[in-house]
């Protein structure tokens, strides 16, 4: 399935369709590099290794700056506590978020598993909210 997803993709972006090829930056990086159209994609993907929006795995999302020193402290605090943070830099029209998330998993039950963890460390129901890119 990973594949197959990856193929077309890989389709889209050589074609110019979908919001994915309007992105630029690894769309672009990835078209150039894009295989003939009836080739297979076996690229190993590793969790936690590919930038967040890419890999269509879940994360929790713990915050979002306009500034990337705050988002790069909170992601350097969950680091040590041993958590995977990712730094998300998500441009708008003013401004870019910073955007600070945990995990990169496969399955929404193991983001869900991490959201009950660290609303336990908190001792409340955090803000945080689980995310799929």
């Amino acid at each position: 399935v990973r594949q197959k997803k990856a193929a077309w993709v890989t389709r889209s972006v050589r074609a110019g369709r979908g919001h994915m090829a309007d992105q630029g930056g690894i769309w672009d990086e990835l078209a150039s590099k894009a295989p003939a159209k009836d080739s297979v994609v076996k690229a190993p993907v590793e969790a936690n290794k590919t930038p967040a929006g890419v890999s269509g795995l879940y994360y929790v999302q713990v915050a979002a700056f306009t500034e990337r020193a705050p988002a790069q402290a909170l992601a350097d605090k969950y680091k040590k506590q041993g958590y995977t943070p990712v730094i998300d830099p998500r441009p708008t029209s003013t401004k870019t978020w910073y955007r600070v998330r945990l995990g990169g998993y496969a399955s929404r039950d193991r983001a869900d598993d991490l959201l009950a963890k660290l609303n336990a460390a908190a001792g409340k129901k955090t803000d945080f909210q689980i995310v799929h890119d």
